[in-house]
């Protein structure tokens, strides 16, 4: 019998998450999601840092970069909009 016990990789983004019945909750930003999700959401005050630090990238980049810096940072609003 092989059991696999591998964890979902974004699970670590929430560094504070704690589980609840059936549900984990991140403490750092309330976020909840489904024990049994394969997927689960991003912390969103990472997202926010991730956020600022793009901002600040678009700023001082040339204009090589502009555009994927742009779809980078419409990327991370959508995820913050969820």
């Amino acid at each position: 019998m092989n059991i696999s016990l591998k964890k979902p990789e974004k699970s670590l983004t929430h560094c504070s998450a704690t589980r609840c019945n059936e549900q984990m909750q991140c403490g750092t930003c309330g976020t909840e999601w489904d024990v049994d999700d394969t997927d689960p959401p991003e912390c969103k005050y990472k997202l926010e840092e991730k956020l600022k630090k793009l901002r600040e990238n678009y700023r001082y980049c040339d204009c090589t970069e502009r555009f994927d810096i742009q779809q980078a940072i419409a990327e991370v609003q959508n995820k913050l909009n969820r």
